[in-house]
């Protein structure tokens, strides 16, 4: 099941840019062994100054689908897929 940006929007209630950091991250963990980008990753995979991705974190972090945790950004429950019903 694709992480799409209209998916991910629909489902948690996300803008179109907090999706794509959510799509982002989890893709980046899922190649990456579990672990999450850095701040800094973000911002520059989307081509931003680090606060300006700091935050959109922060918002995300509102709206309870991630946490940053000793400077590690977790997902919330740390399984973040969409329920099964959604194709």
């Amino acid at each position: 099941m694709s992480l799409t940006p209209d998916r991910l929007m629909l489902m948690y209630d996300l803008t179109p840019l907090q999706a794509d950091y959510m799509r982002f991250i989890v893709e980046y963990a899922r190649d990456h062994n579990g672990n999450s980008p850095g701040q800094r990753e973000i911002a520059r995979h989307f081509g931003v100054h680090w606060n300006t991705a700091r935050g959109h974190l922060f918002e995300l972090s509102n709206k309870r689908m991630l946490r940053i945790e000793h400077g590690h950004i977790v997902v919330e429950d740390s399984v973040w897929t969409p329920p099964p019903h959604v194709e």
